[in-house]
């Protein structure tokens, strides 16, 4: 108690005495002295606290709020003063460290403060009534004429980001904020506003876009290598794939010229010889169209997708190397699976890249068949789920993460990009790439995408 001010310990030990007799919760602020000699205001809160002895205890906390009362005592010396002195509340309004204004219930301004028209150079009269818009930029001008009827159509407080030119021909980023005066019946008297000077914040806003917008195009370029990467591993067997239809092609055809040279011409299987040469034909150019489409360079394009047939157009290219390493194929794939909203060749790298990794970690296994797993599941409410299975080496439980940062391989001479990429993607479109702990041989990677509609 000897640290209460003398004026307000009589106050203070009756309310302390109250809260201890009617064991309630009290709030009350006084003044403190200080060990150097000076006076601090502060904030006491004190609580009952049920204590496990039974005994009534108090928690509490005292806050100093030297600063608050002063600015408290001097808006009220100001209001006081403001009340007596128009002029002096102008003179308040001129030195406060902001630009303000003060404008009509139209939205003409009638008033702007000294740093208003110091900041834009224009004089009072020129800026009154519309005259203020000389000092926005003329790109910004509809904008923030329409956001300005906006907030007046309102009659609520508002906000909008323009540029305002200071007397020196520089433009700057403001905030301007507005807020109604209302009298009585809840008309509108005035609106008061300020400006506020944001170009660091939008400056700093723009480097990021430009740095996120340069981070999407490096991204782009990686993955268009790494398609190219993919397509190269795969060349021999695009080679094999592509020459047996073509193969296919040219045997249909001799036998075709054949059925029809002879003494009779025997229509029939000259007829079922052609159509297995445009049977061939159209495997051949369905594999030619998904090399296509991995090499194409594009903007990424969305669109509905079944990613059923998206898992059958990679197959097809993939068929030879599954074969050569006499990897067994199944595809369970759910049927009226719902369409994903996405980009086709990049959901085709995933799965390719998925494939190719699989058909990878199985190639040296002996002793235990190989097999691949393509599975489909539709009844998640949002995604649909894609799982690549293998029984393969597997992947340690400490890898489950690190194999999606980037240059991190197991592969000689691999990239180290390719998970990388594909999460990136995955996680681009909505989904969630991952691998997923199972007590089978090999590994289970698995890829959501959003649904579409």
């Amino acid at each position: 108690m000897d640290r209460i001010h003398p004026d307000d310990r009589t106050f203070v030990e009756d309310t302390v005495a109250r809260a201890a007799r009617e064991a309630c919760d009290v709030d009350f602020k006084n003044r403190h002295l200080m060990p150097d000699g000076s006076t601090i205001y502060v904030h006491v809160i004190l609580q009952k606290f049920d204590s496990d002895s039974g005994e009534l205890e108090f928690v509490g906390a005292v806050t100093d709020i030297t600063e608050q009362h002063k600015v408290e005592t001097d808006l009220e010396a100001a209001l006081a003063t403001a009340t007596e002195s128009k002029d002096e509340l102008r003179t308040i309004i001129d030195t406060i460290p902001a630009l303000a204004w003060v404008a009509n219930r139209e939205g003409g301004s009638e008033y702007l403060n000294k740093r208003w028209l110091d900041y834009t150079g224009l004089s009072i009269e020129e800026a009154v009534g519309a005259g203020w818009l000389a000092a926005i930029h003329p790109d910004d001008i509809g904008m923030l004429s329409q956001r300005w009827k906006e907030i007046r159509d309102s009659a609520d407080s508002g906000e909008v980001e323009a540029r305002m030119k200071r007397f020196d021909g520089e433009y700057r980023w403001y905030l301007f904020r507005a807020a109604p005066l209302l009298d009585r019946s809840g008309e509108i008297v005035k609106w008061y506003g300020t400006n506020v000077d944001i170009d660091g914040f939008k400056r700093a806003e723009l480097a990021l876009r430009e740095s996120e917008a340069h981070l999407r195009k490096v991204q782009a370029e990686l993955a268009h290598v790494a398609r190219t990467t993919t397509v190269g591993q795969l060349a021999a067997s695009i080679a094999h794939e592509v020459s047996q239809p073509l193969t296919g092609v040219v045997t249909n055809a001799d036998a075709s010229l054949c059925w029809l040279a002879a003494d009779t011409p025997n229509l029939d299987e000259a007829r079922r010889s052609i159509q297995r040469v445009i049977r061939d034909g159209t495997r051949a150019g369905e594999v030619l169209t998904g090399i296509r489409k991995l090499f194409r360079k594009e903007e990424p394009k969305r669109e509905q997708l079944d990613i059923n047939e998206l898992i059958r157009e990679v197959i097809v290219l993939a068929r030879s190397e599954l074969h050569r390493n006499d990897i067994a194929l199944q595809l369970h794939l759910a049927e009226a699976v719902p369409p994903v909203l996405a980009d086709r060749v990049q959901i085709q790298q995933v799965l390719m890249n998925l494939i190719l990794n699989a058909i990878d970690a199985m190639s040296s296994i002996e002793g235990r068949s190989r097999e691949l797993s393509v599975t489909t599941i539709g009844d998640d409410s949002d995604h649909v789920r894609v799982e690549v299975n293998d029984t393969g080496a597997g992947i340690a439980t400490e890898d489950a993460e690190r194999i999606f940062k980037p240059f991190h391989t197991s592969k000689a001479g691999g990239m180290g990009m390719g998970l990388s990429i594909c999460r990136t993607i995955v996680e681009d479109h909505g989904g969630r790439l991952r691998v997923v702990p199972h007590d089978e041989p090999g590994a289970r990677f698995e890829f959501t995408l959003q649904r579409h509609g």
